[in-house]
C-alpha cells in the first residue's frame, strides 16, 4: 500500500471518519503489517494532542468588537449628502482642468476653407469598393511579390546566373 494512502486512511481513523467496513479491513492490514504500529500511534497521539488543544477552556466573554470602543463620529445625514455632493464636484471641476489642459488652445480662429476652389469636375468610374481587396487577394500581385524577393536576393549575392535562368525560363513561357 502507497504510504501517503496509509498515513491519510490512519489519520481519518483517528478522527472516526473511516465507514466501519474500511476500518476493519484497515486493522487487518496493520495486524499482517506490525511495522506499521509506531506510525499509527504517532498519528493517534497527534490527533489526541489537537483535540485537546482544541477542547481547551475558552474565556467565558469576548471582547468587544473595535467599532464599539471607537468613540462615535455621528454626522447628520445633512453633512453626509453635503460630503457627497462636494466629492463629486471636486472630481468633475478636476476632470475639467484635465480636459482644458490637454486641448489645444489657438489664440487666432482658423478659417475652414480660406480659398477653395473647384477647377474640374470629373466624373468617377463605378467601383464597388473591392479593387484594392481584389488586387491584395490575386495569384499576380504573390507572383509579382516572390519575383521581386528573389531579384532582391539575387543581387545581393551577386548570383547573376540564377538571373540569367529565370530570363530563359520567362522566354520559354512566353514563346
Amino acid at each position: 500500500m502507497n504510504r501517503d494512502f496509509l498515513e491519510t486512511l490512519l489519520m481519518d481513523r483517528a478522527l472516526n471518519e473511516l465507514p466501519p467496513e474500511t476500518t476493519r479491513l484497515l486493522d487487518a492490514y496493520l495486524a499482517d503489517h506490525p511495522e506499521l504500529q509506531p506510525l499509527d500511534e504517532s498519528i493517534q497521539e497527534t490527533v489526541a494532542i489537537g483535540e485537546r488543544a482544541v477542547h481547551a477552556e475558552l474565556p467565558t466573554e469576548l471582547p468587544a468588537f473595535p467599532r464599539k470602543r471607537m468613540p462615535s463620529r455621528s454626522l447628520s445625514a445633512g453633512w453626509n449628502t453635503a460630503n457627497l455632493w462636494m466629492s463629486v464636484a471636486a472630481s468633475l471641476l478636476i476632470g475639467i482642468g484635465i480636459g482644458m489642459s490637454t486641448m489645444r488652445w489657438k489664440d487666432e480662429p482658423q478659417q475652414k476653407h480660406p480659398g477653395l476652389m473647384v477647377s474640374q469636375v470629373q466624373p468617377q468610374p463605378k467601383s464597388d469598393g473591392f479593387e484594392s481587396a481584389r488586387a491584395f487577394w490575386s495569384s499576380k500581385t504573390y507572383i509579382d511579390r516572390y519575383q521581386k524577393i528573389r531579384k532582391d536576393r539575387t543581387q545581393r549575392n551577386g548570383n547573376t546566373k540564377l538571373q540569367e535562368q529565370i530570363q530563359e525560363y520567362k522566354k520559354r513561357e512566353l514563346l
